[in-house]
């Protein structure tokens, strides 16, 4: 049967290929089988090959082995290129849609944090004003957090006091913070680091472990 390929001899002719290919891929133990229409094709195959490169019995017969084993391998060397680069495709594929996804939103903690820490780096560079500014957004946005008011990107400060629903409590400590930030930001006083330190008090007794 196949014995010859696996043991690296040559097959005696195109016929003998055909019918060792049969005896494997055909079904077994059913009695005499007709060559079928692929062996038959392999056959014709075989026999242009021969033409192609002028072999002719003898020798011929190792030589048109030689060239079917070549192109046997260049068929696998293609087959698994293809595969290699469906699969680097695929994963490349994969990667831009990662990255096409837009980042998670962020929670109110996280952009606590940020401002807390936007804030702090603020007061070191002695941008006193916008460190006033932050340790109030982040005064907005820890009591959204804690369920004590409503809370909106687009919202002005005046806009969040009157339609955040703010308890009476925290309506009496936010109002004097929006004009206080009024004035230094648009009536022309100064802002000191002393300003931002107070805000900075007002955020650790109100939000706590927020």
């Amino acid at each position: 049967m196949i014995g010859p390929w696996l043991q690296g001899r040559a097959p005696a002719d195109a016929a003998s290929v055909a019918r060792a290919l049969d005896s494997v891929l055909g079904d077994e133990g059913l009695g005499e089988q007709q060559p079928s229409w692929w062996s038959r094709l392999f056959e014709r195959f075989v026999d242009w090959l021969g033409d192609l490169f002028d072999v002719r019995g003898g020798d011929g017969g190792g030589t048109l082995a030689v060239v079917l084993y070549v192109l046997l391998g260049l068929l696998i060397a293609w087959l698994a290129w293809l595969v290699v680069r469906s699969v680097l495709a695929s994963r490349s594929a994969r990667a831009a849609a990662r990255a096409a996804l837009p980042p998670p939103p962020e929670t109110l903690a996280e952009r606590l944090a940020r401002l807390l820490a936007e804030a702090r780096a603020a007061d070191a560079a002695g941008d006193h004003l916008r460190a006033l500014r932050l340790y109030f957004w982040a005064l907005v946005v820890g009591l959204s957090q804690k369920g004590e008011l409503a809370y909106r990107d687009a919202w002005t400060a005046r806009e969040m006091l009157e339609r955040g629903n703010a308890g009476a409590s925290v309506r009496a400590r936010l109002a004097p913070l929006v004009r206080e930030i009024d004035k230094k930001s648009f009536g022309g006083e100064a802002c000191v680091a002393a300003d931002s330190a107070r805000l900075e008090a007002v955020c650790r007794e109100l939000l706590g472990g927020a």
